[in-house]
């Protein structure tokens, strides 16, 4: 509350004010007359009295449009609410479904694949067996004809001894010379024999163990594969189901969205009634504003005129003196009033503050602008950065990608003894989007991937990579176990000559039952159990053994000479 209007004009903007004769300042800047003379009100307001009703009626008719307007908006927006959470139940089951029908397929995928890769496997482990087969039976067919001879030249031997009477001296040492000779040839075979007849019959227990496990692997990824099936076939049949449940919400989807849309036009039209409203309503009460003080203002100059009028008319009756122009009368002084009213309507309200808001809000955009142009800036710079380190990570990457399958092609020819690989991006335009591939060809094969290579295939080809990341990066350090297990001979061989190789620049530390690997090594720990239950330990080389190894070499040396002297 402030004293007078003029207290009022510098407090107004942003809040409510009454003066102390009842005028009211709205927040709005809008102002609305106080208490009003009766006297005057009876004396020129019926014509305005007349108009306030009108504007009141029209005020309370658009109060209460704009209220039933309010109820309706609250009722669309239950309305949409509601169809938005429909809506947003439906698609969550639908993605739901959708995620576990991608999920079933990829693990049918990846047993499917281990399948394939299972049944490879198999297939090169019997091929293998067939292999440990065959020489088996050829060292069997060797021991035997060795043995047969063996006991022929026993009793050779024995025939020799009855003969011994019979033949000279230096003849029979001559004779008994050979046959020692020859029965120290055929011992060492048929030990040698009987060493690989034993390692061919392990290896043939171990492969005939794990083509078992193989297979029964195979056969519990086959009932899997026969289970999950039948999942992924009733996850399809529910998808389908889902389906055609989606096909029909998103009908009714459709409906309700039509229904949506007519409601938000309708909506849109109600809150356009609404505005206009409040802007009749506003206008209303400028109006009444302007002409209750327009009114106030004239009653007050009129009664002034009537007062001067009256003291003119006692001068002039004292003085006697005729007014020759007479004084306009009431109807036209009203015809006047209107007119002047008329103006006043055609000029419309003057908002006080229009200036004062413009400034603010200008400053306002010119911060904001001034903000947007400094992130646009900065998204700017950000882009160009990483771009940059993209760009400066994939030329690094490249550079080490074409690096190891350079020595990987190499590498892999000298293992496999001729055969061919190499690595493929799944993405070569954004390697870091897609993975790696590597391909391999073997000696007298066809190309495969690494998936579908067999199991001694697929450790070769992996030697190979490993060599090749360690020739274009060398590290001080590697630990293997047993990675010629399932290799042949041959490979095996090929490996272990690699792995001294590359001992040049760093340590490798192997585990292995091969025997091109131990003789190729420089240092051997061997662990085996005794029958008394204790563990032995034996290194090599025992620099102890191996000096009394060559005292006793040295020994028959000596002697081998004394007697050829």
């Amino acid at each position: 509350m402030v004293r007078n209007m003029d207290q009022g004009r510098r407090l107004m903007g942003g809040i409510r004010i009454v003066t102390m004769d009842g005028d009211l300042i709205e927040a709005s800047g809008a102002m609305v007359g106080g208490a009003v003379n009766r006297q005057a009100t009876l004396k020129f307001g019926t014509t305005s009295q007349s108009r306030l009703d009108t504007v009141s009626a029209e005020l309370r008719a658009a109060n209460e449009s704009l209220d039933t307007l309010r109820i309706k908006m609250r009722a669309l927006r239950d309305s949409i609410r509601e169809m938005d959470n429909q809506m947003r139940s439906v698609n969550a089951g639908s993605m739901e479904l959708q995620g576990k029908l991608g999920r079933l397929e990829a693990q049918l995928k990846e047993l499917s694949d281990k399948r394939k890769r299972l049944t490879a496997e198999a297939a090169a482990k019997r091929d293998e067996l067939s292999r440990a087969k065959e020489a088996n039976s050829k060292a069997a067919s060797d021991l035997a004809r060795i043995t047969s001879e063996l006991e022929g030249l026993r009793a050779e031997r024995t025939a020799i001894r009855d003969r011994i009477t019979e033949i000279a001296p230096a003849e029979m040492q001559e004779r008994i010379q050979r046959i020692r000779d020859s029965v120290y040839e055929l011992t060492n075979q048929v030990s040698e024999l009987t060493t690989e007849k034993a390692t061919l019959a392990a290896e043939k227990s171990g492969h005939d163990s794990h083509l078992s496990s193989i297979k029964t692997e195979i056969a519990k990824i086959s009932k899997k594969i026969e289970l999950d099936s039948e999942a992924i076939q009733n996850a399809s049949d529910e998808n389908d189901r889902k389906k055609v449940e989606l096909n029909a919400l998103r009908i009714i989807e459709a409906e309700m969205e039509s229904g949506i849309k007519g409601l938000r036009e309708a909506k849109d039209g109600l809150l356009e009634s609404k505005i206009k409203a409040e802007g009749q309503r506003d206008n209303i009460f400028e109006k009444i504003e302007t002409k209750t003080s327009f009114k106030l203002s004239l009653e007050a100059k009129v009664a002034i005129t009537e007062e001067s009028i009256r003291q003119l008319r006692e001068e002039v009756s004292q003085i006697g003196f005729e007014v020759e122009r007479p004084i306009p009368s009431e109807e036209e002084l009203r015809r006047t009033i209107k007119s002047c009213e008329n103006i006043m309507a055609r000029m419309g309200q003057v908002n006080l503050r229009a200036i004062e808001d413009y400034e603010d809000r200008k400053a306002r955009y010119d911060s904001l602008r001034a903000d947007v142009e400094r992130l646009n800036a900065q998204i700017k710079e950000l882009n160009e950065l990483v771009a940059s380190l993209n760009s400066e990570k994939k030329g690094l990457f490249m550079k080490s990608y074409e690096g190891i399958d350079s020595n990987f092609r190499k590498i892999y020819s000298e293992l496999s003894g001729g055969g061919e690989a190499f690595m493929k991006l799944e993405n070569e335009d954004d390697p870091f989007q897609g993975g790696l591939e590597i391909n391999a060809k073997p000696k007298n094969g066809k190309l495969l991937r690494l998936e579908a290579l067999s199991g001694g295939e697929k450790s070769l080809t992996a030697l190979a990579f490993i060599f090749a990341i360690q020739e274009h990066q060398p590290s001080p350090f590697y630990v293997l176990d047993e990675v010629d297990m399932f290799l042949d001979s041959v490979n095996a061989e090929m490996v272990a000559t690699r792995i001294r190789k590359s001992a040049e620049t760093a340590q490798f530390l192997q585990v292995s039952l091969r025997k091109v690997t131990l003789a190729m090594a420089q240092h051997l720990i061997g662990v085996m159990r005794q029958p008394n239950g204790y563990s032995k330990i034996i290194i090599q080389p025992d620099f102890e053994e191996v000096s009394r190894y060559e005292s006793e070499a040295l020994a028959h040396k000596q002697e081998a000479k004394e007697e050829e002297g």
